[in-house]
C-alpha cells in the first residue's frame, strides 16, 4: 500500500538574504535568513556553509569546503582563508534526509594585509 504522506524530506528552498562581510584578511562573516518552517519538510538539523576558492590563477586550495552549524544559527565566521583571494559562498539547510538546495552564490574577495574597516570622513 502506498503511503500518501512523507514524514521527512530535505528542505525545498535554500536560506535567503545571504550576505558576506569581510572581517580580516583571512576571515569573512556569512549571514542569512532562515528557511521558513513550512519549506523545511521535517526537522531542520542545521545549515551547511559551502565555500570555494575561485582564484583563476589556481593558487592555494581550490577544493570546496563545507562547514556545519546548528539550526538556530543564522551566521558563521569562516576563518583561515587566503589573503586577497576570491571565494564563492553558498548556504543550504539540511534534515536527516540530506541537504536542500544551495542559496544563490555570493562572491567575496578577502582583503590584503593592512586594510582595515574605517568610517570614511568627509
Amino acid at each position: 500500500m502506498f503511503c500518501h504522506f512523507l514524514l521527512h524530506l530535505e528542505p525545498s528552498k535554500p536560506p535567503s538574504d545571504v550576505k558576506v562581510l569581510n572581517k580580516t584578511s583571512t576571515t569573512v562573516q556569512v549571514q542569512w535568513s532562515p528557511i521558513p518552517q513550512n519549506l523545511v519538510h521535517g526537522i531542520l538539523r542545521g545549515y551547511h556553509i559551502h565555500f570555494k576558492n575561485v582564484n583563476p590563477a589556481g593558487f592555494g586550495d581550490v577544493s570546496p569546503n563545507i562547514q556545519s552549524v546548528g539550526e538556530s544559527n543564522t551566521s558563521f565566521l569562516i576563518q583561515g582563508l587566503l589573503k586577497f583571494t576570491a571565494y564563492t559562498i553558498q548556504v543550504s539547510g539540511y534534515t536527516v534526509k540530506g541537504d536542500g538546495p544551495l542559496s544563490n552564490a555570493v562572491t567575496v574577495r578577502t582583503e590584503e594585509d593592512g586594510k582595515t574597516h574605517k568610517a570614511s570622513s568627509g
